[in-house]
């Protein structure tokens, strides 16, 4: 199956422009789901609707969450919808197999105050990497760029003069997202102080290095940001997605038009805003105020 998994990889690479991040988990999905097979002596290209039911029981028995294991569906129903297209199989063992229904959880966002609390903490270190820490700490919170966006961002991305930033999201479409004057204060500080500090060959193009003068990895960024609630003790955990809901919550806050959040996020769908963003508690009060204070007036009248 080895070799039909990398050539259905190839196909999302190269002609549905997939990103790493998401060929990186159809990868591991499709890796766990061959694993299964030679373990159990089946073959992928004779099985039947219960032994896909078994692998995803097995899956959830060993731990792999709800999410995860929907997800693994999704992969499968893909991987052999393309087998089936190239006439490797006549069918596919995934019809009539549903998905799962589950709740969407939303991630955690901060508060006003524990967002100023992880910028003070972190701006008060003594390493010279917390001004990298920071850079990134507000260009999450000021433009809402995913992790994986993050980690592509070279130099010239940057237009520090319109303070605006190109952004190469899902699908290797670009997106131009505007970030504001303390962003641009940190990052050029960072630039100047600390990346020279950093860099190990000078034809270096990312914006973002670590610690042995590479570019910074999606991991690499997840890991800067545990330590970082982890010396601050925060109560919840500080991770980009909960950073970039942050900054769509921030944005609905202040009355943002779903569709320029929508731009912004560069969500494809608008409906997914919708979900992502959920309607806060600040904004529903408001609104809940504003309405029974007219009702209120209209009484009285």
């Amino acid at each position: 199956m080895e070799k039909e998994a990398a050539k259905y990889l190839d196909y999302l690479r190269y002609v549905r422009s997939y990103s790493d991040a998401t060929i990186a988990s159809y990868q591991e999905d499709l890796k766990e789901f061959s694993f299964y097979l030679k373990s159990e002596g089946l073959v992928f290209s004779s099985l039947r609707k219960e032994d896909i039911r078994a692998f995803l029981s097995y899956e959830l028995a060993r731990g792999v969450s709800p999410r995860s294991n929907a997800r693994r569906l999704s992969t499968l129903r893909g991987f052999y919808a393309f087998l089936k297209e190239e006439n490797i199989v006549s069918y596919s063992p995934l019809a009539g197999i549903t998905s799962p229904k589950r709740r969407n959880s939303l991630p955690d966002v901060l508060s006003e105050g524990q967002k100023e609390r992880l910028l003070e903490k972190n701006g008060k270190r003594e390493d010279f990497l917390s001004l990298r820490d920071q850079a990134i700490l507000l260009l999450f919170l000021s433009s809402g760029i995913r992790v994986g966006e993050l980690t592509k961002l070279n130099c010239r991305s940057f237009d520090f003069s319109r303070r605006l930033l190109r952004v190469q999201g899902k699908g290797k479409k670009e997106r131009i997202v505007p970030f504001d004057e303390k962003t641009k204060e940190a990052l050029l500080l960072y630039e100047k102080e600390c990346r020279p500090l950093l860099i190990k060959n000078e034809k270096e193009e990312a914006m973002f290095l670590n610690a042995n003068g590479k570019r910074l990895t999606v991991r690499g960024v997840e890991y800067l940001l545990k330590k970082l609630q982890e010396r601050i003790g925060l109560p919840l955990g500080v991770h980009p997605h909960e950073l970039r809901h942050t900054f769509a919550t921030i944005l609905l806050d202040k009355g943002a038009d779903l569709r320029l959040i929508q731009t912004l996020l560069g969500h494809k769908s608008l409906g997914t805003t919708t979900i992502y963003t959920h309607v806060s508690g600040k904004m529903l009060k408001e609104e809940y105020d504003k309405a029974f204070s007219i009702e209120n007036k209209n009484d009285k009248s």
